[in-house]
């Protein structure tokens, strides 16, 4: 048992050389982003919106109420997703290109033009 603190410490100190950083977490380059998401002209909520970086940039999850949302992520280019939240059905009536990430489908925040638009249709 005398070497699992010192294991643990190497595992720390190679995710961090590894540039890994927990969700959540912000850094001062970090920039406001605010989105609009409708399916079939109307507000998805209940569902989660996933963002996994394709370059720079950081994972991040954001639960999705009243087809809006409002949250901080790292600059970058981003594929996303639909997962399933709170709403099963919700997640259900979304179109099924969107529960996948796609290379086909990537954003870059900070965007250029001010809020989001997502449309699911």
């Amino acid at each position: 048992m005398k070497g699992a603190p010192v294991r643990l410490g190497i595992l720390f100190v190679l995710a961090c050389a590894a540039g890994c950083t927990p969700y959540g977490k912000t850094t001062a380059e970090d920039v406001e982003v605010v989105a609009t998401v409708t399916s079939g002209g109307k507000p998805v909520s209940g569902v989660v919106l996933e963002f996994q970086p394709t370059a720079d940039g950081l994972p991040k999850v954001v639960p999705l109420e009243n087809g809006r949302f409002e949250t901080t992520m790292t600059p970058g280019t981003y594929a996303w997703c639909v997962s399933p939240g709170k709403d099963k059905a919700a997640f259900e009536a979304i179109p099924a290109e969107y529960r996948e990430a796609s290379m086909e489908r990537q954003l870059e925040l900070p965007p250029p033009e001010g809020d989001l638009e997502l449309k699911l249709d």
